[in-house]
């Protein structure tokens, strides 16, 4: 070439560059370039200088293609890492292990998560097993698929020839014993395969680690999975010993040392380098990159700035690969290896918040054939950008993206300008999924479409989430209406409020309708925290908009939700009133599951007026139509009235047989407020016969559930539970001091379900003023109104202290899986709990499997109730401490 531009320059340039059989990139580094610059030289936008015009010259003036890869050097083993390997002794193991068992191991993973320097610790590691060394072939940097043999024959060290290069790798590998390493086969991943079979059918001595973000597809192929480095205990993230203690946080501080040895991890920063490894989801390349940030910025500064990680993780360097320089680039790597319909499928998949199945998907998909989808998704999983999530049993399979690549997906939507259609997509789906799901969730297919709703959690937030942006009131509060009953059974109240109230807030421009279920499920919500003036202000309105809409489900609705706040007022005329007006309007419509439902509620107002026959009555006549329906909730919550019913007719043997079935039942339905009730149920049948460390462990475990959840009111009837135990064991002030912080705890809450009603209650704590005397009754008492909830069940004496009992296990459990059950127990979805303790969501379903499996239980709030009885300290598990009495909730 000369130095006169000319209009041929980019075609020459291009046969130039295929026949040594270069990328844009590899060209560019051997020219001292970027490969942005190759690009417009290509396409003739700018021209080479001077300089760069030499180097291509004496390119132009260099061997064949072929001739220039196999040359007559010397064989090329593998290269020496700069720095130490973190972590994976594990992978390093088990991957030595496979070698031993296939002759060809692949590992796949997505870029950046350190595939090739995991190759080159096993192939030092396992160098003493292949006398005739290692052999390293770098394909990052080949652009044709035809020279992928003469890459082989180049490593290997053989002289150029006339006969082909496949021949020739054969002819010399037939009879050795080595370890053909094959770098970055995902982009030639046909001729890799092709060369690997042909080496693996003739070479019995020698076996090939491949690095790949797709397998090769090849017989006998052994597939390892390459996994983000473990991430820092999410509950110890201020302590600097356990944020080392996992290869995400090792790596970081080690790789700051290396630039910064002035760096120290305390308890300051750790929880900020706890952060960004979270956020980076446990990539090595990633957290290189951002560790080389320090001490330009801190890692607090590092963490608030990764909302835009992609223009902070970038480095200038010169001697790392060019899709190692920056985050991006790693992604590009991938994107680039996809074809139109996969990379329209991928960015559309940024959309998805958690996981989603191919249902999912197919809904959400534009400008893909219907059934393209699921061959786009599986070339999606192969390559690496999607993860495969088991769904476990029936339940349909489930994916995710990493949260680097999911926001790297984002970019490309926006970028296709996209963003607000996939939006609405993913929006109406999930609302019609919720609206499909509200009937189903007061019907006998109750529980899948609660575990239905709880797996998609964090798409229905993402939903709600896109609705409130847009403005879309209406249809932000159809969605928040339709999910009531499932905040109230999966005990996410503080959620539910939040979503309702803020929908409420917004504008009265929306259907009467919509309004009315808004405000009836606030109020209920608002019910369920105690917070019972919210409440019945919110119930009142709700009932105000039903009665002006002609909607006699609504309506019906409306009445039983007022009826239960006039019940919780103590107003029981009331709260009759409205359940008769509901139960009539169901008989007129030949409602069966309504006119059981009301009766029912009737029978709760018998109870509350102390009139247990006519509640056995009522009973009678709704459970069997409720077990005839199979409404799986009616029938536990009936069960349970049933038990309260008998325990006051001093039937203790049928009120236990009832509260053991309604307790099973409880958690099949995973509704924790039940399993406490029942719980609290049989520690009375327990106490009545005498067996008091039997009823203290009943009793605790009601109060630790009702505790977690902030439920006071619950707490206080707990309380009150204790009260009548230490009587009966004579523990008199305990009792008094106890009585007192039920009272203040109670915060004026009325409990409807206590087995004995609220006149024996008075009359017990009479006897013990009796016993003290006024004056130190009222001093235990009064110490008593002073504790918060927490601080009188702390101070319980609990009977295992005075009392010998069986021991209870502490070890059901493993570490990690005691971990994974505290995050559920406050309400973390397995989404939330997979990226709080930095694992994958398939991991946190086989642990909470395993606990389930150990702990003999049905579900998850089973399996917290079930854990607290083995004594497993679950309290901490919710970060914010709540106060059920609180309005603003």
């Amino acid at each position: 070439m000369n130095d006169t531009p000319d209009a041929g320059l980019p075609a020459r340039l291009r046969h130039l560059r295929k026949t040594l059989g270069l990328t844009q990139t590899a060209l560019a580094r051997r020219l001292g370039v970027s490969n942005v610059t190759v690009n417009r030289w290509e396409h003739g936008r700018t021209v080479p200088g001077p300089a760069a015009r030499a180097r291509l010259q004496r390119l132009e003036e260099t061997p064949s293609s072929g001739d220039a890869l196999c040359g007559t050097g010397s064989p090329t083993p593998p290269p020496l890492p700069a720095t130490a390997l973190v972590g994976r002794r594990e992978e390093v193991a088990a991957i030595g292990a496979a070698l031993t068992a296939a002759r060809l191991v692949t590992l796949v993973g997505p870029g950046g998560v350190g595939k090739t320097r995991l190759a080159l610790e096993v192939a030092r590691t396992f160098a003493a097993h292949f006398p005739d060394g290692v052999r390293w072939v770098a394909l990052a940097d080949l652009a044709d698929p035809l020279l992928v043999p003469e890459a082989v024959a180049r490593a290997l060290g053989l002289p150029a020839a006339d006969i082909p290069a496949t021949e020739r790798v054969v002819a010399s590998c037939r009879s050795r014993r080595l370890l053909l390493l094959l770098d970055n086969c995902e982009h030639l991943t046909a001729a890799s395969a092709e060369l690997a079979a042909a080496v693996l059918t003739s070479c019995p001595g020698v076996r090939l680690l491949a690095t790949s973000r797709a397998p090769l597809e090849v017989p006998g192929e052994q597939v390892c999975q390459v996994a983000p480095l473990d991430l820092p205990d999410p509950l110890r993230a201020s302590d600097p010993a356990a944020v080392l203690a996992s290869a995400a946080g090792r790596l970081f501080v080690e790789r700051t040392r290396a630039r910064h040895p002035a760096f120290a991890l305390t308890a300051r920063n750790a929880p900020a380098v706890a952060e960004v490894c979270r956020r980076l989801d446990g990539l090595p390349l990633a957290l290189e990159l951002a560790a080389a940030r320090i001490p330009l910025l801190s890692p607090a500064e590092i963490a608030t700035r990764l909302d835009d990680r992609f223009r902070l993780l970038r480095t200038r360097s010169t001697v790392v690969a060019p899709r190692h320089r920056a985050l991006d680039a790693a992604l590009d790597w991938s994107h680039d290896l996809l074809d139109a319909p996969d990379r329209a499928i991928f960015a559309q998949l940024s959309i998805f918040a958690g996981g989603f199945d191919l249902a999912a998907i197919e809904s959400i998909a534009s400008g893909v054939d219907a059934g393209d989808v699921i061959a786009a998704l599986g070339r999606l999983v192969a390559q690496s950008l999607v993860e495969t999530v088991d769904g476990g049993g029936a339940a349909p399979t489930r994916y995710r993206l990493l949260e680097t690549v999911r926001a790297y997906a984002a970019e490309q939507l926006a970028a296709r300008g996209e963003a607000d259609a996939a939006g609405r997509r993913h929006a109406t789906y999930y609302a019609r999924l919720a609206e499909t799901a509200a009937p189903a969730l007061d019907g006998p297919d109750q529980v899948a479409w609660f575990d239905r709703l709880d797996t998609d959690r964090d798409n229905l937030r993402a939903a709600l989430a896109w609705f409130d942006a847009q403005g879309e009131t209406e249809a932000y509060l159809r969605l928040a209406g339709a999910l009531w009953r499932f905040w109230w059974v999966r005990g996410a109240l503080d959620e539910g409020r939040r979503w309702l109230t803020a929908g409420l807030l917004a504008g009265d421009a929306v259907a009467p309708s919509v309004r009315a279920r808004a405000l009836t499920a606030a109020g209920i919500l608002a019910r369920e925290q105690a917070d019972f003036c919210t409440a019945r202000s919110l119930l009142g309105a709700g009932l105000a908009a039903w009665r002006e809409v002609n909607d006699p489900e609504g309506l019906s609705f409306g009445l039983v939700s007022a009826a239960l706040a006039a019940l919780d007022a103590g107003d029981h005329d009331a709260a009759k009133l409205g359940y008769t007006e509901a139960l009539a309007l169901a008989r007129a419509r030949d409602d069966r599951q309504q006119i059981a439902l009301r009766t029912f509620n009737l029978a709760v107002v018998a109870l509350a007026r102390d009139d247990p026959h006519r509640a056995d009555t009522l009973l009678a006549e709704s459970l069997p139509a409720l077990r005839a329906l199979d409404h799986r909730f009616g029938i536990a919550i009936a069960t349970f009235a049933t038990g309260v019913v008998a325990a006051r007719l001093g039937a203790n043997t049928t009120a236990e047989s009832c509260y053991a079935e309604a307790l099973t039942r409880f958690r099949e339905l995973g509704y924790p407020d039940g399993i406490a009730l029942a719980l609290d149920g049989l520690g009375h049948c327990h106490r009545i016969r005498g067996e008091f460390p039997a009823a203290a462990s009943s009793f605790a475990q009601a109060l630790d559930l009702w505790s977690m959840r902030g439920l006071n009111h619950r707490v206080a009837h707990g309380l009150q539970s204790v009260v009548l135990l230490s009587i009966d064991r004579g523990q008199w002030r305990d009792a008094a001091r106890l009585a007192g912080a039920a009272r203040s705890v109670a915060a004026g809450s009325r409990p409807c379900y206590f087995p004995l009603p609220s006149a024996a209650y008075e009359t017990s704590l009479e006897r013990v003023r009796a016993v003290l005397g006024d004056t130190a009754f009222a001093a235990a008492w009064q110490a008593g109104t002073t504790l918060s909830a927490a601080e009188a069940i702390a101070s319980w004496p609990r009977l295992e202290a005075s009392i010998p009992t069986a021991p209870r296990s502490r070890n059901v459990l493993t570490p990690r899986g005691t971990e994974v059950l505290r995050l559920a127990a406050a309400g973390r979805t397995n989404a939330e709990i997979a990226t709080a303790l930095g694992i994958g969501i398939r991991t946190v379903e086989q642990h909470l499997t395993a606990a389930y499996a150990a702990l003999g239980a049905r579900g998850r709030a089973d399996a917290v109730a079930r854990a607290l009885a083995a004594g497993l300290q679950l309290g901490g598990a919710s970060s914010t401490p709540r106060n059920s009495g609180s309005s603003s909730r």
